[in-house]
C-alpha cells in the first residue's frame, strides 16, 4: 500500500464523501499498512456504506442460497466426469491435510468441523462459486479461519462505534452475473484447477487476484446533510 492511501474524495460535495478500496483478505494482514489519512476518514466519519452488508443475516443467507443449483442438479450433472473425479479427490485431499495446516488447539474435532463448514453442500453449488471455495482451501487462508476480511471488520468497527451503515449493492447483483454463466463457462472456471496435475488437484495452485471492492465514507457536519447514496454506485476490481 505505499505511495497510495486508496482514499479517494467525491468533488464538490459537502460534507466530504470519501471512497477508499478495501481487498478482501483477513484484516491483520492490511490495517497495520493503511495510511493514517485513510483511518483518520474512517474514525470521523458518521455514516459508512459497503459493497454489501455482511453483518445483516439475510444478507449473508441470501449470499448463501443464490449459490445453489436450481433444485434437483448436483454438479455431477455438470461437470466432465473426469473432471468431477479430480475435484472431490481434491477435497479428500485437503480435508487429509486440514489437521497439519492448524494450530495444535484446533485440531482434531474442529478441523473436521470446519472442513464441512467451508465445503457443506458442494456437490449442489454452481461450479464458479465451487471455484471459489476451492480458493478458499489453502493452507494460509485455513490459518486464518476466525479472522474478518478487512470489509467485514471495518462494518463491525462501524457498528461498535455507533456509526450509520448500509449497503450499496443487493445480492442479487452479485449473484445474478455469476449465475448467469452456463453449466460449460462454469465448468471452465474449475477446469483450470487441474491443469498442474494429471491425476488429482493435490497440487495445483491457484493463482490469486483478490477483488476489491471501493465502499465510501460520509462526514456529517450538520443533521440535514445528505448524499443522495441511491445515486452513488461505484466498485472496482482488481
Amino acid at each position: 500500500m505505499q505511495g497510495s492511501p486508496f482514499l479517494w474524495t467525491l468533488p464538490g460535495r459537502e460534507p466530504p464523501v470519501y471512497f477508499f478500496g478495501t481487498i478482501h483478505v483477513p484484516y491483520t494482514l492490511v490495517w497495520g499498512h493503511v495510511p493514517w489519512l485513510a483511518k483518520q476518514s474512517f474514525e470521523r466519519a458518521d455514516s459508512v456504506f459497503f459493497e454489501l452488508d455482511l453483518t445483516d443475516p439475510e444478507t449473508v443467507a441470501q449470499l448463501s442460497s443464490c449459490q445453489m443449483l436450481p433444485s434437483g442438479k448436483t454438479l455431477a450433472d455438470i461437470l466432465p466426469e473426469d473432471l468431477y473425479r479430480r475435484l472431490k479427490g481434491h477435497l479428500d485431499y485437503v480435508k487429509l491435510m486440514i489437521p497439519s495446516w492448524m494450530q495444535g488447539e484446533q485440531r482434531g474435532l474442529y478441523s473436521e468441523y470446519l472442513f464441512k463448514a467451508i465445503t457443506g453442500n458442494w456437490e449442489k453449488k454452481r461450479p464458479v462459486w465451487v471455484m471459489l471455495m476451492i480458493n478458499s482451501l489453502t493452507e494460509s487462508d485455513i490459518r486464518s479461519t476466525g479472522i474478518p476480511v478487512l470489509d467485514l471488520w471495518l462494518a463491525r468497527e462501524a457498528t461498535r462505534l455507533g456509526k450509520r451503515s448500509g449497503a450499496v449493492e443487493r445480492v442479487e447483483e452479485q449473484c445474478l452475473p455469476l449465475n448467469g454463466l452456463n453449466g460449460t463457462q462454469g465448468a471452465k472456471w474449475v477446469a483450470p484447477e487441474c491443469a498442474g496435475n494429471k491425476d488429482d488437484f493435490s497440487g495445483f495452485t491457484l493463482p490469486r487476484h483478490p477483488s476489491f471492492s471501493v465502499f465510501f465514507w460520509v462526514i456529517y457536519t450538520h443533521l440535514h446533510s445528505s448524499v443522495g447514496f441511491r445515486h452513488l454506485r461505484f466498485k472496482g476490481c482488481g
